[in-house]
């Protein structure tokens, strides 16, 4: 029989429950086994947290990350909204184009392929061999060839199927009507950009809202276009229609042509207002550009001179005076003031007229243009009146168009102006305005004593709503209407009597003042040589429908306003009121 001993490690055990030493041990045991047990606890409910965060809080961004790593984030570019002119005419449209692109690693050893495209496209052959191989040497995938092709170029190259050779949908802007407004519209760059105008203030509306798609890009990086998903489709831009009318718009350019035919000018510019709501009609400026081809053109032809140029206002600023004595009773229209034979001395300082004038009624300082006599008049308002006035009338900040690159020209305080001053501003010197700014300023005359904004934008819309209506905003009444009425036939006599003949013509009257000012040389001293033509009007006098401010710089041949600038407000109010149908007046002889 087999001898079976108890082995020696049973007996270490022990059998006893009352085992005293096996017994102390117990409790540390089970304490070591809750705590194993609450740490794993712990342990599985933090991954389970951590888990339900990747999975459900954080799904988004985590997905994002591998798409980031896994695909490649191509924007779409959205089609940018239309400009329209207040009748419906197109200005500005975004043309879908296809753009050449070419992976330097797959062509730069086919010339074959090189010499195609090239030869199509028009572009010099070992150029584009030179930028292919310098970045197939960098280990890149990406050329553009050439943005924007034209559509016969895109079909060439699409039935030859050039291995490595591939096309991008853009959008390129396209403005039919060539330089037709070009100052107002603006300009888009090669990458759809705004640049000014109205392209760049309303950028964000036009533009609309960028799509994207993700595209699947291997371990090397290399799109997989094939695979490709869109995952947010683009919106396109807001609709913007501007207050110009095609039309009027042509007509003022047209008379601006021939002005700088006929004086050979430096610049010219012009702009039309409705004095009834502040609504810009047209706006031109000479030099000027087509914004199809921008970049083709300087800068001087690009420039807004209406918004950007400052210059002394000479003569026209003289009404602005006159109102401000009119509507302080300081004066009436027939006192009479001695405006000494032509030359009045004043302290150190002389002033002269262009013609010897005696005796003078306050209307006829206006409408024969008498320096001396405004000297007299800046001395009787006093120069905290006038400054007030002049800053009522918005001289020496933005008009508020809305416009880029809009300089707010210049008024100095009052307590700065020198014992000069309180007679050179009363001329118009010694303050800058914009034409803008001018034009602006004579709205109030034209429509009871109120300044209003001027307005570009008209509506902007979406797919099937308005978006935003312009409406007439005024900033403040400036004089009372008794005083408007009484500078409206102050302004009729400078027409009909005074320095603005050429603008009295049979069928319409129009109300208006003339202004001839004199450039300053680099030594602040006046030019006797350089001028500057302006003159603004507005008609029908008796119901203001249209207001026209031309300004000619340094024009050969005259130089006077009367005679040089003149003429292109005339001929632009007049075609625009036969346009309109609004009717003449009926000559003596007819009734």
């Amino acid at each position: 029989m087999l001898n079976l001993k108890r082995p020696a490690w049973l007996d270490s055990i022990g059998t006893s429950s009352g085992n005293n030493e096996t017994g102390s041990n117990s409790p540390a045991i089970a304490k070591r086994a809750v705590f194993v047990v609450i740490f794993l606890s712990l342990l599985f409910s933090g991954l389970l947290v951590r888990l339900y965060h990747i999975q459900v809080t954080g799904h988004k961004k985590y997905l994002e990350q591998q798409k980031a790593q896994c695909y490649l984030k191509v924007a779409i570019q959205p089609k940018a909204g239309m400009i329209f002119s207040r009748n419906g005419k197109l200005l500005a449209i975004s043309n879908l184009v296809y753009s050449v692109y070419a992976d330097p690693q797959i062509v730069k050893d086919n010339p074959q392929t090189i010499n195609t495209f090239c030869r199509t496209l028009g572009l010099p052959v070992q150029e584009i061999q030179t930028k292919i191989n310098s970045l197939a040497e960098k280990e890149k995938h990406f050329i553009w060839i050439k943005r924007r092709i034209s559509e016969s170029e895109f079909k060439i190259l699409k039935e030859l199927n050039l291995a490595g050779v591939g096309f991008q949908e853009e959008y390129k802007r396209f403005y039919p009507n060539g330089s037709l407004a070009c100052h107002i519209l603006g300009y888009r760059g090669i990458d759809e950009q705004a640049l000014d105008g109205v392209e760049l203030s309303y950028d964000e509306l036009l533009m609309g809202e960028c799509g994207y798609r993700w595209v699947p890009r291997d371990a090397r990086q290399k799109k997989i276009s094939s695979l490709e998903l869109i995952s947010q489709t683009p919106r396109p831009g807001k609709n913007v229609y501007l207050t110009i009318d095609t039309t009027i718009q042509f007509i003022a350019e047209e008379e601006l042509n021939r002005a700088c035919e006929k004086w050979k000018p430096l610049s010219a510019s012009t702009i039309v207002l409705d004095p009834r709501t502040g609504e810009v009609l047209g706006l031109a400026n000479r030099p000027n550009f087509d914004p199809n081809y921008y970049n083709k053109y300087s800068d001087e032809a690009r420039r807004n001179r209406i918004i950007t140029d400052q210059y002394e206002p000479g003569s026209t600023a003289k009404p602005l005076t006159a109102a401000a004595l009119l509507d302080n009773s300081l004066v009436g229209l027939n006192n009479k003031f001695f405006c000494e034979n032509g030359i009045f001395k004043t302290g150190f300082r002389t002033i002269h007229d262009h013609h010897p004038y005696g005796q003078l009624t306050f209307t006829e300082i206006i409408s024969q243009s008498s320096n001396i006599g405004m000297a007299k008049l800046g001395l009787l308002l006093g120069k905290e009146k006038m400054y007030t006035y002049i800053k009522r009338f918005g001289l020496g900040e933005s008009t508020g168009l809305g416009l880029p690159g809009e300089t707010s020209g210049l008024v100095t305080p009052y307590r700065q102006w020198d014992k000069f001053t309180i007679t050179s501003v009363p001329m118009g010197h010694e303050v800058a305005v914009t034409t803008m700014q001018l034009a602006k300023a004579y709205l109030p005359f034209a429509n009871g004593g109120y300044l209003l904004r001027p307005q570009v934008i008209s509506k902007i819309t979406g797919e099937e709503e308005i978006i935003k209506q312009n409406n007439t905003e005024i900033i403040r009444q400036i004089f009372s209407q008794r005083t408007a009425q009484q500078m409206k036939s102050i302004l009729i006599d400078v027409v009909n009597n005074g320095t603005g003949s050429q603008a009295k013509i049979p069928n319409y009257q129009i109300a208006g003042k003339t202004g001839t000012t004199t450039k300053l040389n680099p030594d602040g001293t006046y030019s006797h040589q350089r001028f500057i033509s302006l003159f603004v009007g507005f008609a029908p006098a008796d119901n203001p429908r249209i207001l026209v401010l031309a300004v000619v710089d340094e024009p050969k041949g005259a130089y006077y306003g009367g005679t040089v600038a003149t003429p292109i407000v005339t001929e632009i109010i007049t075609k625009t009121l036969k346009y309109w149908g609004i009717p003449g007046r009926i000559p003596v002889a007819q009734r």
